[in-house]
């Protein structure tokens, strides 16, 4: 979803509010940016007075981009220090947008696990501390250190 620069901006407004975006491209084109609106590029000039914000090319900024061959690791710092990063494909066309809430929910999804994991090994501790000795753990474990099965 993108914005032209000589939309009305209560279009813009309407669009980011309607799709809880906090910020829009505004293109002419799939491959033509002019830059994004923000909603600190809205307050910014209606704070400070600087412009009146009729249109959307009266309250742009530069945009940031990133290859779509750029590893998601490797734009982290890009695409935080920004809040975003627009997507651009090897034919040279947009085609989408990374936003730092992309990234905080991507990485409580691959991060959860391990978290879990660590609070199940946390809780085990806390179960058996005192109760068991040293020797104790070690005379329960497999001396092969094979994994034993689990039948119940």
């Amino acid at each position: 979803m993108s914005v032209k620069p000589d939309d009305p901006i209560d279009e813009a407004i309407t669009l980011m509010i309607a799709h809880d975006y906090s910020q829009l491209p505004v293109m002419t084109s799939d491959r033509n940016v002019h830059g994004i609106i923000t909603w600190s590029s809205l307050g910014q000039q209606l704070t400070l007075g600087k412009k009146e914000c009729k249109h959307v090319r009266d309250c742009i900024m530069p945009h940031k981009e990133i290859s779509s061959e750029t590893s998601i690791f490797a734009a982290v710092d890009d695409i935080v220090a920004n809040q975003y990063a627009l997507i651009r494909n090897p034919e040279n066309v947009i085609c989408g947008i990374v936003t730092a809430s992309d990234l905080s929910q991507e990485f409580h999804r691959l991060g959860e696990p391990f978290l879990l994991l660590g609070e199940i090994e946390n809780y085990i501790r806390r179960m058996i501390k005192d109760k068991y000795t040293l020797d104790d753990l070690k005379e329960a474990r497999d001396p092969t250190g094979q994994i034993r099965s689990t039948k119940y």
